[in-house]
């Protein structure tokens, strides 16, 4: 099943926090590591904290399931 491109920014910016820590990962290391623009992930998530909230629901949802 191909991801979309939010999926995609979503997937590597988990990665990219749970490896190198939220404070220490930015839009610029995560927009680089989807191989797109940061134009791009702030058309999906309109600040960084806008990604970490859903990157914080995204791992509530996954541990209650």
């Amino acid at each position: 099943m191909a991801k979309t491109l939010q999926e995609k920014i979503l997937a590597t910016a988990s990665e990219l926090f749970y490896s190198q820590g939220i404070r220490a990962t930015g839009v610029a290391a995560i927009s680089k590591a989807v191989n797109t623009t940061k134009m791009s992930l702030y058309k999906y998530f309109s600040s960084k904290k806008a990604l970490v909230l859903a990157f914080l629901g995204k791992r509530d949802d996954d541990f209650r399931t």
